[in-house]
């Protein structure tokens, strides 16, 4: 009951850091006609994984030399982290012409005489609503619309590209923005003030009798013709008071601004009970039956030993007894074989050892996240320090490999030397298993998004870059953390119960439909799943409606209570395995943790056809490497999991055992 009381109180104290906030960068403020800079990053659709970079288009203004950007210190160049690199970020400054308290009424920003074959993507751009991402402060540029209570406000970043007139089927480019700037002024300095919110408008939407503000049809001219778009602004301040520069990034939050925390709670403790009521009721059944088992084995070995010592007092032959454990069935008689290495055990040990690897990496990110360290305003944050924690975890899966590894070489009947070296082999194995299996489908989608030429796709220098990261840092501390396995083996290995035998038992019984790999993994691996899937529902249609999600407490919670039920339900699995005399539970551990990476995949396949509108091959291809790459990160954690659970549970049952 101790462990249930402190369950519940973590589930309180960490659903609590869901409201707690960091802003990502120090607030900025600005005296009147201060210039700000307006930049331009890219362009995304709801309907497809490319994206392009804004100032790359050949439609719309490019940067001049001495336009408005380059008047700033740090010129037009903004340096990217890698997060924003993976994100497919390429952020510019634009000669949009921004000045604290100054409005601007149709500003003519240039005019671009454009080619038929550009007026082409332009109409294809349009027609599969992109969107386009400006920033001011480090707020995204949004559009507004109303909630379904008629009265909440909710922001969506980015503003449409153009429009499509659906009776017609003409095509539009909007040429015109207004720029709505809301301000709020510093308590201590009123002189000073804060950028609390940015909003575009685009065609009529500000001042409808300009004519500046209509949009321009996309007519694709003749070969040798263009078309000429005049592109204009204005920009309009309003001290608005009842935003807090705290607090700005809030209406960008779907759960916030629609009214569902409440909903959200509920589901989220409906999983917390869930998880306890299973805990507890797997818990006292487990430990009734394993302890009548363990009084049963011993008392009947205790039988067993009397009778042969009764025997050798009589000058009987002890060996006309047969085995002492003739009578017995259930797990006690495997315990010569349940220690004996499972087939395949080089690849076992650096699986176990990745899995070590990502969850410190989950592990981070999801305290980092909850603390607000993390969140949607530290642009690209959370890719870069994934990356870092990813990098820097080496150390934990050579340690961990490497600790497996000997303990596998060292029982393992079929090695009859164990040599020097075979514990760097296996450090090797480990440090470029998982980094080789990412970098794969990271050059397989980036080759067909640079096939598309978008922004998404990563420089040959970026690739570069994570590949020496890998190669002087990743690499070598897995070489130090398979040193310190290595060593901390030496000095203090790891023993079990019992000796394993020369000769493995053979298995009396077929294993049931349900215990066997493919069955036993989805089974058991739905319950983990069904902790999870409330807040993989949220995470999802937060994705879906361009919104952000910041409820990490929530997640880090969730991540505790389905990594705690993948560990039971492995441990329930391994002792109806061992009940009915089958000793191959090494690799099925496992499969808890791989059967939620399934269930998860399967509803993200739902997801993707029943509520996502992607088109073409490579926004599919894009989607589903993507999920594979997840997927399998969340599967060898939940398997990694599963197998530390198992493990710790057979040696405990079999010390707790008499055996010759």
């Amino acid at each position: 009951m101790s462990r249930l009381r402190s369950l519940v109180l973590f589930a309180c104290l960490m659903s609590g850091c869901s409201a707690f906030y960091i802003p990502g960068i120090s607030r900025h403020t600005y005296r009147d006609g201060d210039p700000i800079p307006l930049y331009t990053n890219k362009i995304t659709s709801d309907e497809s994984q490319v994206s392009f970079a804004y100032n790359e288009l050949s439609f719309v203004c490019p940067n001049s030399p001495e336009g408005w950007g380059s008047k700033f210190p740090q010129g037009r160049s903004v340096g990217l982290n890698f997060g924003e690199l993976l994100r497919g970020d390429r952020i510019t400054i634009s000669d949009y012409q921004l000045e604290m308290g100054k409005d601007v009424t149709c500003q003519e920003l240039c005019t671009r005489e454009v080619a038929p074959e550009s007026v082409y993507w332009a109409r294809i751009l349009v027609t599969e609503n992109y969107g386009v991402e400006w920033i001011v402060d480090n707020l995204p540029g949004s559009t507004t619309f109303v909630g379904k209570d008629e009265k909440t406000k909710i922001y969506a970043p980015g503003f449409r590209l153009g429009e499509v007139d659906k009776e017609s089927g003409k095509i539009y480019l909007n040429k015109h923005v207004s720029l709505l700037m809301r301000y709020r002024k510093v308590r201590e300095d009123p002189s000073r003030k804060l950028i609390v919110g940015f909003e575009v408008y685009t065609g009529g939407a500000a001042d409808q009798k300009d004519d500046c503000q209509k949009p321009i049809e996309l007519l694709i001219p003749e070969p040798s013709g263009t078309l000429k778009v005049k592109y204009t602004y204005s920009v309009y301040w309003k001290e608005d008071e009842t935003i807090e520069w705290s607090s700005r990034w809030e209406r960008f939050y779907l759960d916030n601004v629609t009214g569902e925390i409440k909903v959200h709670w509920l589901a989220i403790m409906n999983s917390v009970l869930i998880g306890l009521v299973l805990t507890g009721t797997v818990g006292v059944i487990m430990v009734r039956t394993l302890n009548k088992d363990i009084q049963r084995y011993n008392a009947n070995g205790d039988e067993e030993g009397k009778r042969l010592r009764r025997l050798g007092a009589d000058g009987a032959d002890v060996d006309d007894g047969g085995d002492e454990l003739d009578d017995t069935t259930g797990w006690k008689l495997v315990h010569g074989d349940v220690f004996r290495p499972p087939p395949y055990a080089s690849f076992f040990a650096p699986i176990v050892g990745s899995g070590a690897q990502l969850l410190v990496v989950c592990m981070g990110l999801a305290v980092f996240s909850a603390l607000g360290v993390l969140n949607p305003s530290y642009r690209g944050g959370f890719m870069s320090f994934g990356l870092f924690l990813f990098i820097f975890a080496g150390v934990f899966s050579g340690y961990f490999s490497t600790r497996l590894h000997l303990l596998l070489d060292h029982h393992s009947n079929a090695a009859s030397e164990t040599t020097s070296t075979s514990w760097l082999r296996n450090a090797l194995s480990t440090a470029i298993l998982l980094p080789s299996f990412y970098l794969s489908i990271l050059l397989l989608t980036n080759f067909l998004l640079w096939s598309q030429s978008s922004s998404t796709a990563l420089p040959f220098t970026t690739i570069l870059a994570l590949f020496l990261l890998w190669l002087f840092i990743n690499l070598p501390l897995a070489l130090f953390g398979a040193f310190l396995g290595k060593r901390r083996h030496t000095r203090n290995p790891t023993k079990i119960p019992g000796r394993v035998n020369l000769i493995p038992r053979q298995i009396p019984t077929a294993v049931p439909w349900y215990l066997k790999p493919i069955p036993s993994a989805m089974i058991a691996g739905l319950f983990p799943f069904l902790m999870i899937f409330i807040e993989l529902r949220f995470v999802f249609r937060a994705m879906n409606s361009s919104s952000s999600y910041i409820m990490y407490g929530f997640v880090l919670l969730s991540m505790f209570i389905s990594l705690f039920v993948t560990a039971e339900t492995a441990m329930i699995v391994t002792y109806f395995l061992l009940c009915l005399e089958d000793y191959r539970w090494w690799w099925k551990s496992l499969g808890t943790g791989l059967g939620t990476a399934a269930w998860v995949a399967i509803y993200a396949t739902y997801w993707y056809f029943a509520y996502l509108s992607f088109k073409g091959f490579v926004s599919a291809v894009v989607y589903f490497g993507y999920l594979l790459a997840i997927c399998t990160g969340l599967g060898i954690v939940g398997g990694a999991t599963g197998w530390l659970a198992s493990w710790l549970f057979v040696r405990k049952i079999y010390a707790a055992i008499k055996t010759d």
